[in-house]
């Protein structure tokens, strides 16, 4: 799934997000911390990631799930996006930051 899709699927279906280790996925991905990330790019990979995670701790799990919740709220949201913007916008209305460019 694209980029903006990966942590949805963790807080709607509370599953760990499983993926290629590939593209920008691991700039919004931290392996072992809100998803999983395969060693390389092949189908062998992928299935030896997936089945690790298969056979992982359950409390251990439903942490990474949970972070994975926490970021996709914390960054990727439309509330998120809103707020970092705004919060750029006033920086960008500062004295300090005006007269720096003058």
């Amino acid at each position: 799934p694209p980029r903006s899709t990966l942590f949805p699927y963790t807080t709607l279906f509370r599953s760990p997000v499983i993926a290629f280790r590939a593209g920008g996925i691991p700039e919004i991905l931290q392996d072992d911390e809100t998803g999983f990330l395969a060693e390389g790019t092949t189908a062998a990979a992928l299935a030896q990631r997936i089945s690790s995670v298969l056979q992982m701790d359950k409390a251990r799990l439903e942490a990474v799930i949970k972070r994975a919740r926490n970021e996709w709220r914390n960054r990727f949201t439309l509330e998120a996006y809103r707020d970092n913007v705004c919060s750029v916008l006033a920086q960008a209305m500062q004295p300090e930051f005006q007269s720096s460019y003058d």
